[in-house]
């Protein structure tokens, strides 16, 4: 069995990776250091620049004030009612179709007008993750970003409440996920 090759097709923080880089190509966020730059933990965003995290970079950088970062949860595979499993070259039935919810969590300094400001201009990106489009072999949003394919994203909840905190407001979007590993991907990997 390949395993570095069935690694990266079921690595799905690559959707993390690909959200983050749709909403920097917007030129309003911008992405931390990675994990092997040695200026890491004194990073600051430049002005005027909201930073946009994954997962496992809000971790590390939970300081930085405002923020934006995305979290996938929750994934679990989509029955065989919407999509047959694929073989594999080793015959293995695999399943490719998943869903999820991801979580947009908005934090700013404790200003009402500004967290308001920057929610709203996380919710209006969001919608765009993964447009209705024309052509089902146009790559845009984030899905231009990775080979696995967003298929569609849905608000899953919201509300326009904020929590609270010493120091910073803080609220979620919930969006409901639903992606796919290329057939074509799993069919390549042989051994």
């Amino acid at each position: 069995m390949n395993l570095p090759a069935y690694k990266s097709l079921y690595d799905f923080s690559a959707i993390e990776v690909a959200v983050q880089l749709y909403f920097v190509d917007t030129g309003a966020f911008v992405a931390p250091p990675d994990s092997t730059d040695r200026t890491r933990e004194s990073w600051v965003a430049p002005a005027g620049k909201t930073p946009f995290f994954t997962a496992f970079q809000a971790a590390i950088f939970e300081k930085s004030r405002p923020r934006v970062a995305c979290f996938l949860n929750s994934i679990s595979a989509v029955g065989s009612k919407q999509g047959t499993p694929i073989a594999d070259n080793n015959g293995a039935l695999r399943n490719y179709i998943f869903s999820g919810q991801l979580t947009f969590e908005i934090i700013t300094e404790p200003d009402y007008a500004s967290h308001m400001d920057l929610r709203a201009q996380t919710f209006s990106l969001a919608e765009m993750i993964a447009p209705l489009v024309d052509d089902a072999t146009k790559k845009i949003g984030a899905n231009q970003y990775m080979t696995h394919q967003i298929v569609a994203v849905s608000v899953h909840s919201f509300s326009t409440s904020i929590d609270i905190h010493q120091g910073f407001y803080g609220s979620q979007i919930h969006y409901n996920i639903t992606f796919q590993i290329p057939p074509p991907a799993i069919k390549a990997i042989t051994g």
